[in-house]
């Protein structure tokens, strides 16, 4: 599986699971993986927010996919220098636990809101990310540098101990408790402006509603005299611009009083309307002829 392209996850956009240097082991191609899964994530959540069931699933699906693909490379790396070592199995533990754990915590969710369900995983995967990239496979990398260097499994193993024990821990939690808070608060940013530009577009939708009915009859769908008199005046100057005829058809309706007056004004409105729909099929024949431009008022 070829490596995440950062560049199509638009990181210009909200991220809600910063990559960090502390997230770094120094093995360049477990984090060059690391790096993917958090475009993944960030991808995923993207999703979320923008409440797009086909690209959650999809997000969703890619980060499963590619997270496996990594865990078996990872595994595989700690194998080659430790073999088979108490950490090395309980490292593989803890991967082959994640996809059960997530599968769990979505059909316990089935029940529940989709947007908390998601908001749930998403939280849960951050931490458990962070956590893993932090404590677990920084532990490892320093034990298999050290029997590079030559020592054995348990003195790479006590060299590692000590270094993850103290200011480090501390550190560890830090900057967990950080991504905890970062990654709540990136979630509300992130629906806040889904839900602004939503908000805009139904106002631009509004807006060109009543711009529409401001110039539109509503019983016929022409335009109206208002229309007539802005569209006229443009048709006047554009002819007389480019020196070419400009002619109006007015129609007069015979007796058309006496129909609503007999009849009543609702079989008045339908002579109306079918009159319109037949002039306009005509009126349409006669565009597809050529050269002449028609505005029906």
């Amino acid at each position: 599986m070829a490596l995440i392209d950062f560049d199509i996850y638009n990181f210009d956009e909200f991220e809600i699971f910063h990559w960090d240097d502390n997230l770094l082991i120094h093995h360049e191609e477990i984090d060059n993986q690391h790096r993917s899964l958090v475009a993944l994530l960030n991808r995923l959540a993207r999703a979320m927010v923008n409440n797009n069931d086909g690209h959650i699933e999809k997000a969703f699906g890619e980060l499963v996919d590619y997270a496996d693909y990594h865990f078996k490379t990872e595994d595989a790396y700690w194998a080659e220098h430790m073999g088979d070592d108490d950490w090395v199995k309980a490292h593989h533990k803890v991967h082959d636990s994640l996809l059960p754990q997530l599968m769990e915590m979505r059909k316990k969710g089935e029940d529940r809101e989709k947007d908390d369900l998601m908001e749930e995983l998403v939280s849960f995967l951050i931490r458990w990310l962070a956590y893993h990239i932090i404590d677990n496979d920084k532990r490892m990398s320093l034990a298999v540098s050290e029997i590079i260097k030559g020592k054995s499994n348990e003195e790479a193993k006590a060299f590692s101990r000590d270094k993850m024990n103290g200011s480090l821990q501390t550190l560890t939690e830090t900057i967990l408790k950080m991504y905890d808070g970062l990654s709540s608060n990136t979630i509300h940013l992130m629906k806040e402006r889904r839900l602004r530009l939503q908000l805009e577009e139904a106002l631009c939708a509004a807006n060109e509603d009543l711009e529409r009915l401001a110039i539109t009859d509503t019983l016929t769908g022409l335009f109206n005299r208002r229309h007539f008199n802005d569209l006229g005046h443009q048709e006047f100057k554009r002819a007389a611009r480019d020196h070419v005829s400009l002619g109006f058809i007015e129609i007069d309706i015979d007796f058309f009083k006496t129909v609503n007056d007999t009849k009543g004004h609702q079989e008045g409105d339908r002579i109306l309307e079918r009159l319109v729909s037949t002039a306009d099929k005509m009126l349409y024949k006669a565009k597809e002829t050529g050269r002449n431009k028609t505005v029906v008022f």
